[in-house]
């Protein structure tokens, strides 16, 4: 009889549902290790060996995701008493990887062109003919 390594899991189906309610609170995954006394490695060997807790843990990142929003919502709406944007945006932007859109400048390597230039289409011809005209 062939022996295990290890100690048993202690995982259980029901922590799938647990999951799923724990962070459509709000709360993180990591947190849950707490929530069912486990070290946060451990649940992270549930995600990979442990298809449906795998499956709860997407579809409970969504749930969180959801609160999170919903919450942003409410307080942009004037609805949370002491909501702070800033703490907020912070929060979204740890948790779920937000990021401020990157503005890009557009301008050509010797400066000649900008965005604000607003060449038209027509210029831009004119302009390529004489470059063309220029190397014959």
């Amino acid at each position: 009889m062939a022996k295990t390594k290890g100690r048993p899991t202690k995982y259980k189906k029901e922590y799938c549902e647990l999951l799923i309610k724990h962070m459509s609170q709000g709360l993180s995954f990591e947190s849950f290790a707490a929530f069912v006394n486990v070290n946060p490695d451990t649940i992270y060997e549930w995600l990979k060996k442990n298809k449906e807790f795998k499956e709860a843990y997407v579809f409970a990142k969504i749930k969180c995701l959801f609160f999170w929003e919903k919450l942003g919502i409410a307080g942009a709406a004037g609805k949370v008493k002491c909501f702070n944007n800033a703490t907020w945006i912070f929060n979204m932007k740890n948790r779920f990887l937000w990021r401020d859109r990157a503005e890009l400048d557009h301008v050509s390597s010797d400066g000649s062109m900008t965005p604000e230039d607003n060449i038209s289409d027509v210029q831009l011809i004119k302009i390529a003919k004489r470059l063309i005209e220029k190397e014959k």
